[in-house]
């Protein structure tokens, strides 16, 4: 996802003021703190008890899923704690929050911000994997979801989805797709399209999305598979790439010229990406019902439905039951894409 780093967002999420000593301001700031529970139901603030709250996030400060964590974080300060941080654990590709938020307290003190990969795929790539996706985790809601797109670079001349399998049938070498990493959502969805086209495609992966773009825009890969963002809408719209076909079940708003997979007669490329939020497991029943309400009504607000907007991303909210039965149909559903590709990723 392209999304511009905001350095005002950079670091933590600021404190309320100190409390003075003064009778009159103490009173004062009582009143204001008790204002501002009532924005989150009573349940909710009945069961929270943290007074500090933090959100771990695999990914470095500046990222698209980070930003997004930070905005969620504005509007759970001083609801649903009169603190709230955000923690970047980059690396392994978001394996690392997820250890952490394993080890964390189940006291509602600290939650983490996924995409859906490490918990659906990466069950099936790694063999050694530290955590379990279902044992470990407590879900509490899907935040928002992103659509995937194939996009043709300078040196492709298909025009559309049909004219890319027919051109890289034509040649091997037409074939080479990139991909942000490996084992991502983007990998597997070229997988997915080459097994129901019949045409060979091959993934050509990349440590993030800013080397993929660069070998694109290069000629030095013909296509690349990518989170669907305003990168890709930029330079469509700009003529130096061409996005030929997106995943999901509707058309963008921000592309409306852009067709489908499904429309293109390939149904099982209606995936999106989820990303959503987790407790550790063992949290009690309590306290998760407080953290899904507060967040319920954190992501139901104008002011967040329009950051997602902007960076083409849709809100999902969903109870925590809702969100154990998508991972676990998810998990299962992956499993036999992965195994026929005999793609492994143990490091």
């Amino acid at each position: 996802m392209s999304i511009r780093h905001d350095p005002a967002l950079d670091g933590r999420i600021p404190p309320p003021p100190p409390r003075c000593g003064s009778t009159r301001r103490e009173l004062l700031a009582l009143l204001a703190s008790a204002l501002g529970a009532v924005a989150l139901p009573g349940a909710a603030r009945a069961q929270s008890g943290a007074s500090v709250l933090k959100i771990i996030v695999g990914f470095p400060a500046g990222a698209g899923v980070d930003l997004i964590a930070r905005q969620i974080a504005e509007r759970l300060r001083g609801t649903y704690a009169p603190v709230v941080i955000i923690e970047n654990k980059a690396g392994a590709g978001g394996r690392l929050a997820i250890d952490a938020l394993k080890q964390a307290a189940p006291d509602g003190s600290t939650i983490m911000m996924t995409p859906a990969s490490p918990l659906t795929l990466y069950p099936h790539i790694y063999r050694k994997l530290t955590y379990d996706p279902v044992a470990d985790l407590a879900p509490l809601t899907t935040t928002h979801s992103l659509k995937m797109a194939l996009i043709a670079g300078p040196g492709n001349p298909a025009s559309s989805l049909a004219d890319y399998l027919v051109w890289a049938k034509k040649d091997e070498k037409n074939g080479f797709y990139a991909t942000p990493a490996p084992g991502s959502v983007p990998h597997f969805i070229g997988v997915m399209l080459a097994k129901a086209s019949g045409v060979k495609l091959a993934p050509v992966h990349y440590r993030g999305s800013a080397p993929a773009w660069q070998d694109l825009l290069g000629s030095h890969v013909p296509s690349y598979i990518s989170p669907f963002g305003n990168d890709a809408i930029t330079r469509h719209k700009a003529g130096e790439a061409r996005v030929l076909a997106i995943t999901g079940t509707a058309r963008s708003k921000a592309l409306p010229d852009v067709p489908t997979f499904v429309e293109a007669g390939f149904k099982d490329l209606a995936i999106d990406e989820w990303f959503g939020l987790f407790a550790p497991a063992r949290t009690r029943p309590e306290t998760l019902a407080a953290l899904a309400q507060a967040l319920r009504v954190a992501l139901q607000s104008r002011e967040f439905v329009e950051f997602l907007a902007n960076y083409q991303s849709e809100p999902q909210i969903s109870t925590p039951a809702e969100f154990a039965a998508r991972i676990s149909s998810e998990l299962d559903g992956w499993a036999p894409i992965v195994q026929a590709s005999g793609f492994t990723a143990d490091e």
